[in-house]
């Protein structure tokens, strides 16, 4: 009788394994928080922003064509804006100098839409 339950033990997972392959490997589609899934991949930034003290410089990195510059405060009202050819190596200096200080959003558009978006501390 022992060699027999020792036997059982073993199929009884085999099958319970065959039967619902998904819960072996995480993907559980009841499962509200599955395994998370890396993948490595380059993210293309087509502009830097830098800042020091009350300017805040964007330099470009790709060719993006003509595109606008804005910064939007928090009350979602456009502050700043400017347009430019966006070209490899060419930038653009924003002085803020005199501004409220608070959390601004940075975004660069072309004819393709928001190319670049980014918080600035304006201290």
């Amino acid at each position: 009788m022992k060699t027999y339950k020792s036997f059982l033990f073993p199929i009884l997972i085999i099958v319970l394994l065959m039967i619902y392959p998904e819960s072996s490997r995480g993907d559980d589609p009841t499962n509200p928080n599955p395994p998370i899934k890396t993948q490595s991949t380059q993210i293309y930034t087509p502009c830097l922003v830098s800042q020091d003290g009350s300017v805040i410089t964007v330099e470009f990195t790709a060719n993006c064509g003509y595109v606008t510059i804005s910064l939007v405060d928090s009350f979602n009202n456009i502050v700043y804006e400017t347009s430019m050819i966006g070209s490899v190596d060419s930038s653009m200096a924003i002085n803020t100098a005199g501004w409220t200080s608070g959390t601004y959003i940075l975004v660069v558009t072309n004819d393709s839409g928001a190319i670049f978006t980014i918080n600035v501390d304006i201290p």
